[in-house]
């Protein structure tokens, strides 16, 4: 069972790292198995290390032809999450793509449970297409030539 993490806690784990293995459904992810996979989350100081592999099976229906097919989803991920104190942020603020990262107190929790889910949902494919689903070919119009113009090729002058 999936469950948040007491970031203090994992200090008193063997190598700073809680490990565990899991099958379980994702409320809002609609799989037609429980997600099964293992996942670790390690301790470093000033962040936190998150390894996770996981699968499941989910029913799609394609972009390109509307019919329902069975796509094996797969996650194999390392991630490194920060572990910083919330800062007070004015309301407007400009904020450059290198502050952009995800963190967490280090008094606090690490939610897994939800942050597997959105893992998983970045690995749903977009746009869904189906294996079998032919690829999109415009096709040239069948070229209905007038023989009457055939006379005027023959006028054609070489130079």
């Amino acid at each position: 069972m999936l469950k948040e993490i007491y970031i203090p806690d994992l200090l008193r784990l063997e190598h700073h790292t809680f490990k565990t293995e899991f099958r379980e459904f994702f409320t809002d992810l609609q799989t037609l198995a429980p997600v099964e996979g293992m996942a670790s989350v390690r301790h470093g100081g000033s962040f936190l290390e998150v390894v996770v592999q996981a699968k499941a099976i989910m029913t799609l229906t394609c972009d390109r032809t509307l019919v329902q097919f069975n796509h094996k989803l797969t996650i194999d991920t390392k991630d490194i999450v920060m572990l910083a104190n919330p800062i007070e942020l004015p309301r407007e603020l400009e904020v450059s793509v290198e502050d952009l990262t995800e963190s967490y107190p280090p008094n606090g929790s690490f939610p897994l449970k939800f942050w597997i889910y959105e893992q998983l949902c970045l690995a749903i494919p977009f746009p869904a297409i189906a294996p079998d689903a032919a690829p999109w070919q415009s096709q040239p119009l069948a070229e209905e030539t007038d023989h009457r113009w055939d006379v005027l090729k023959n006028l054609l002058v070489s130079e």
